[in-house]
């Protein structure tokens, strides 16, 4: 959550969000609603961009 907590305060400093957006409830009822995620190993085999994105994110 710590990564999703801070991505609407980093968007909002691009683009500032309208005052009626609640992004941490809004991030919780996502999360609520999901059906899981997907496993990493998974998302190299199905979206290799994004896996190699988020890879190079996690080693810094």
């Amino acid at each position: 959550m710590h990564i999703l907590g801070r991505w609407p305060d980093e968007c909002n400093k691009v683009n500032p969000l309208g005052s009626g957006f609640y992004s941490k409830q809004r991030i919780s009822n996502s999360l609520k609603n999901t059906k899981g995620f997907l496993k990493f190993d998974n998302l190299k085999l199905r979206h290799r961009w994004l896996h190699d994105i988020l890879s190079k994110s996690i080693n810094n």
